[in-house]
């Protein structure tokens, strides 16, 4: 997609008016233009000023009621003229693609727990439209009035997509200090509960951007891939830090997109992983600086010395029990991968992070204090175990130690077994 290139009214001045929530408007756009999305029933005289011009422009004969063409046909910098005059320093670009049926949940999940009214940061959400997008059974969020939707066809993967909305001069990159990039594969942000409320989420990853490290996100990996997805063909590995979430500042963004491969638009995953998912670290790489990530496996890593580049054995830390025999955890990193099929594969991380969503939605409420899902189904968190413990057999086990440590009143060892397999494992009582 192209960024709009309509000709451009002089914009109001904004200086100290407050705009109410931004929403989009529920319409495809054309592959060549497209609408950022706003409230439609926006009355305030910044917008009836924009507005005018706009329809004057178009060759509107009359005045009136706004309609969803007005909008279709506002040009991006008119939309982003409607954002606080306090420019922040935070740029957060967010896409949006529902081609899974936990993203709409996450992006809910987001604009409700990540982002508010002068949190010091603009937000554009980028919605990616057509082929591979599930119906939507949730309307888009309201946005506060220093977010907006803007549209997007979705023939990119994330980073051709980023590299879309930075070449819109409506966006005013430049002018922002840091950039977080973001998609909606995950949950967050996750902070914990004595986490200050005036401290916000982003700077958790714009404040170690110092020194020489000039891309962070929440985690690093150093799983390798083959050039286009070919078995036999060169072999690419160097730790990076994974898209899902990451911040930069200027320096480094002018690296990435000086690269000319990392924020292309590129038809295959393999392609993009390669030249963008792990590209872009080794563009940080070649530029003399470094990167990275909020895992507490990594602090203090040199990632320049190649002797790390092999971090993890290579495994992706993602994957279950992968990350040095533990999970991820959302009060680690921040944000969490929550995906349908991950769920349905019971994967820690993002079950995890489901149970801290319930817990947040729930706040305060009875049902979160009283419930307890260990209690409700037992059988199915202690039946794993009870299956490994049972196959690793008594020949080991400690008869009389477990029997006067805890008191019990058997004698024989079958049933001091029995009791240990299926309780006292679990009761933390003495056995060895």
């Amino acid at each position: 997609g192209k960024a709009p290139s309509l000709p451009l009214p002089p914009l109001p001045d904004l200086q100290n008016t407050k705009l109410t929530n931004l929403r989009t408007l529920n319409v495809s756009p054309d592959k060549e233009q497209h609408i950022w999305g706003m409230r439609s029933n926006l009355v305030l005289p910044a917008l009836a000023v924009t507005l005018l011009v706009g329809l004057v422009m178009l060759g509107a004969s009359a005045l009136r009621q706004p309609d969803i063409d007005d909008f279709r046909h506002m040009s991006a910098a008119q939309h982003l003229g409607l954002l606080s005059s306090e420019h922040p320093e935070t740029l957060v670009l967010y896409t949006y693609s529902n081609s899974d049926t936990e993203y709409e949940r996450n992006l809910h999940y987001f604009v409700e727990h990540g982002m508010a009214d002068g949190d010091g940061c603009n937000y554009v959400i980028i919605v990616q439209e057509g082929k591979g997008i599930l119906p939507s059974q949730l309307p888009l969020p309201d946005l506060p009035s220093n977010a907006q939707y803007i549209f997007h066809e979705n023939i990119c993967f994330d980073w051709g997509t980023f590299g879309w909305a930075l070449k819109s001069t409506a966006l005013d990159v430049g002018s922002y200090k840091f950039i977080v990039f973001m998609n909606s594969s995950i949950r967050g942000p996750y902070l914990p509960a004595y986490w200050p409320a005036f401290v916000h989420w982003t700077s958790i990853l714009t404040s170690r951007l110092i020194g020489k490290v000039k891309l962070v996100g929440s985690s690093i990996s150093c799983e390798g891939t083959f050039l286009s997805g070919d078995l036999t063909a060169a072999r690419r590995q160097n730790p990076h830090v994974q898209s899902y979430v990451m911040a930069t500042d200027q320096e480094g963004l002018k690296v990435l997109q000086g690269d000319g491969l990392v924020f292309k638009c590129y038809e295959t995953l393999h392609d993009t992983v390669w030249n963008s998912e792990l590209g872009s670290s080794v563009a940080i790489f070649n530029a003399g600086y470094t990167i990275d990530s909020l895992m507490l496996k990594y602090q203090g890593a040199d990632w320049r010395d190649k002797d790390n580049w092999n971090c993890n054995a290579g495994l992706n830390p993602y994957a279950v029990d992968a990350y040095d025999g533990v999970n991820l955890n959302p009060l680690e990193v921040v944000f969490i991968k929550v995906k349908s099929f991950l769920l349905q594969a019971d994967w820690p991380a993002p079950k995890t992070s489901q149970t801290y969503d319930r817990w947040r939605t729930f706040k305060g409420a009875p049902i979160t204090a009283q419930s307890n899902a260990y209690a409700d189904h037992m059988g199915v968190y202690r039946n794993a175990r009870i299956s490994v413990m049972a196959a690793r057999g008594s020949g080991c086990f400690n008869f009389e130690l477990y029997r006067s440590k805890n008191s019990l009143p058997f004698e024989d060892g079958t049933s001091l077994w029995d009791h240990f397999v299926q309780h006292g494992q679990f009761e933390g009582r003495t056995f060895e």
